[in-house]
């Protein structure tokens, strides 16, 4: 989860000013902010989930590669 929130920080901002370069409107340092609350809700709940599923993965399958595994659990937290 702290994770998550950890990431969302981080990603949040640079997320808002890459999209709008994209589509080339104007931003300022006051909107940097803007909507991170849902993307340090998502972050949060998707990194969590996604390490539970690890676990319970590491569990139930053994004979498994960490790339196999790592893609399954992450397919399984967007679910």
């Amino acid at each position: 989860f702290a994770g998550g929130l950890g990431r969302g920080v981080v990603e949040g901002p640079f997320e808002m000013i890459k999209v709008r370069r994209q589509v080339q409107t104007s931003w300022s340092f006051r909107e940097v902010l803007k909507g991170s609350g849902v993307t340090l809700f998502r972050n949060a709940f998707l990194f969590s989930s996604f390490v539970v599923y690890m676990d319970i993965s590491k569990q139930v399958i053994e004979d498994l590669s960490p790339f196999w595994r790592g893609g399954m659990c992450a397919n399984m937290a967007w679910m």
